[in-house]
């Protein structure tokens, strides 16, 4: 194939996924038709390389090598010739006219239609699990719900719950509260359909999951029996919110559909009641699996303002990448992740995410043990409507590992946390956090906690807002933190922040040396929570030969770096040599002077606040005196 010169020194192709031909020359008249076999052409050129992508709409399966790889002097881009023009989509179109739409109602049959045969399953799952792989269909973009009741609140937009009523069995059997009998009317339609399930926080208003519905009996105080092959996340509790979801009999709103997997038919309702011939309807059909664009140790590779949609497991795939950046890309429309970045010098920027099922993000690498950085960014990107499916612990960025740099970003509209995860050297700062928490208790806008080894994070320049339960709990109380430092999670430094409207501002949760410094604080019931729940999870003078585990504390609070079985106090853990020593030199002898477990050495330091409830629940006289911190200059100032 001969090589089209770009004019400075570099190289170019073309692809056009319509009208190309891979055994074509892959100029701009006559481009080749799909972006692997231009992956493959730009490969091993001693020049830059850009290769135009075309509008339209580029099929799934993009699998990405090292043989796919750029160098240094020869970067490989793959471009958009117009900003969003170029779709890797995961799913497939659904003709309009091919619907049948009488009173609202709108019903195709998918396989009759389009030859598609499997739908796939919501699924059971601990805490944060990532693994529904349904069908969903997209309406321009956006997803519509599972058939369900109730339905989503009009009036403000989040879920509405029936509640549990009475346990018969805390894994496998419950019943429904319905005070009026109005709940096992409808549940008599339920009874009959052979692919019901639940949606709930079972034991706890921070946890959720689902169950797959094995036994519905209304005149039996609306006994519901649960498949054991689909047990709750820690159990049924009375009180604990439940939905049933998947159920046909309850497709009665606009926005909702229902797959019949028997069948292949697909009925719904559209937004706004009617189904427009301008619209876009898209069902995903790639399993989460399978691959919409994966890499796999690839390097000096960009990619600019395309768009990844529609898949039901993740969009992006990634690992062991190096150099390698996503700029002015839209990752929309996944059943689990946006996207999974693994590697170093990675890059996203100047993106979007959104209407994903679980976390927007992924970010992983760097190494502990010799505490070398990622040098991974995100910057730039708006972040919304993630945690859609999965709904606790899945944030907009979930991030692990060493040298991560997070800022500029916007994160919202999300119901528990935005930032979540754990490493050492994370720079966290100019981002917008907002209206995030709104369906939980006991959670964080940015949360991490439990390992006192995850040093050097940095979070500062940020605005946290709108961070507050904004539903009914039943199982705890409301409360969310704009920060949450988790279970004795020490050494961070929190620093000009701003947090507006949230129940609670900073939560220092019994760590040590971590600094609240020059923060300011507006319309938040609490500012600075400090606590000091380490003491007693250790017994007493147990130095040096702690490790003894007594209280309630994750034993991973012990470990020192990425699952190692070694923790804090052995002589052979690596925090007790080089890089550790020299960085964290306060790690190498902790627990010498006989404060395990006690909120020791921590700032609290020159912040501001204005219309708040408190500024701390602290004593202060407590943590100076016998915690060796300090807690001072701290005014209240409105102006």
């Amino acid at each position: 194939v001969e090589v089209a010169a770009a004019g400075g020194g570099e190289a170019e192709f073309w692809v056009d996924p319509a009208e190309g031909d891979d055994g074509a020359s892959g100029t701009r008249e006559t481009p080749f038709k799909t972006l692997m076999h231009a992956a493959a052409e730009a490969a091993g050129k001693e020049q830059p390389v850009t290769v135009w992508l075309k509008p339209g709409l580029y099929p799934p399966g993009n699998r990405f090598n090292e043989s796919h790889s750029g160098t240094p002097e020869a970067p490989i881009r793959f471009k958009s010739l117009n900003k969003g023009g170029a779709t890797i989509a995961g799913g497939v179109p659904i003709p309009v006219d091919a619907f049948t739409c009488e009173s609202g109602l709108c019903e195709v049959n998918l396989t009759s239609t389009l030859g598609l045969l499997e739908f796939g399953s919501l699924a059971p799952g601990v805490l944060g699990s990532c693994n529904i792989d349904k069908a969903e269909v997209f309406i321009n973009g956006e997803p519509l719900v599972l058939a369900r009741y109730p339905n989503i609140n009009a009036t403000t937009g989040y879920n509405d719950w029936m509640n549990i009523g009475t346990v018969e069995n805390e894994t496998s059997e419950f019943t429904i509260s319905d005070p009026t009998g109005s709940i096992a009317a409808r549940a008599s339609s339920w009874e009959s359909e052979t692919d019901v399930w639940f949606h709930g926080y079972w034991s706890f208003d921070w946890a959720d999951s689902y169950v797959r519905a094995m036994d519905i009996n209304p005149g039996k105080n609306l006994t519901i029996s649960t498949d054991p092959e689909t047990p709750p996340v820690y159990g049924y509790k009375p009180k604990a919110r439940v939905m049933v979801v998947n159920a046909r009999s309850e497709l009665d709103e606009p926005g909702e559909y229902y797959i019949d997997k028997n069948t292949g038919l697909l009925s719904l309702i559209p937004f706004g009641g009617v189904l427009q011939q301008s619209q876009e309807v898209v069902v995903s059909v790639i399993k989460a699996s399978d691959c919409v664009l994966c890499m796999d140790s690839t390097s000096h590779v960009v990619f600019e303002d395309i768009n990844v949609q529609y898949s039901r497991g993740a969009l992006i795939q990634t690992k062991n990448l190096f150099n390698v950046t996503f700029t002015g890309v839209t990752i929309r429309g996944s059943g689990q992740d946006g996207a999974i970045f693994d590697g170093s010098h990675v890059s996203l920027l100047d993106s979007s995410v959104s209407e994903v099922g679980c976390s927007g993000v992924n970010l992983k690498g760097g190494d502990y043990s010799t505490l070398t950085a990622s040098f991974n960014e995100i910057s730039g990107t708006v972040f919304t409507n993630f945690s859609r499916l999965t709904r606790t612990y899945t944030p907009g960025i979930r991030w692990s590992g060493v040298g991560h740099w997070i800022h500029g970003n916007n994160l919202s509209s999300a119901p528990h946390a935005a930032v979540l995860g754990g490493g050492n050297d994370l720079l966290f700062e100019y981002n917008q956090v907002e209206h995030v928490g709104f369906e939980v208790d006991d959670s964080g806008a940015f949360y991490t906690g439990r390992n006192w080894a995850h040093r050097g994070n940095v979070i500062r320049f940020n605005t946290f807002s709108s961070v507050r339960t904004r539903v009914p709990v039943f199982l705890g109380s409301p409360s969310v933190q704009g920060i949450y430092l988790d279970d004795e999670m020490s050494g961070y430094e929190v620093y000009n922040n701003t947090f507006e409207d949230c129940q609670v501002g900073i939560l220092v949760g019994g760590g040590r040396r971590n600094h609240v410094k020059f923060n300011r604080f507006s319309k938040c019931d609490i500012a600075v929570h400090f606590d000091s729940r380490g003491i007693g999870s250790f017994k007493k003078d147990c130095y040096p030969t702690c490790p003894i585990w007594t209280g309630k504390m994750a034993p991973t609070l012990w470990h020192s770096v990425g699952g190692s079985d070694l923790d804090l106090i052995n002589p052979g853990s690596w925090v007790r040599k080089a890089p550790w020593s020299i960085r964290y030199p306060e790690l190498a002898n902790i627990g010498v002077d006989g404060k395990l477990g006690y909120p020791v050495y921590n700032e609290i330091i020159g912040n501001a606040y204005c219309d708040c409830g408190t500024f701390t629940n602290a004593n202060e006289t407590q943590i100076e005196a016998e915690w060796r911190g300090s807690v001072r200059d701290n005014v209240e100032s409105c102006s």
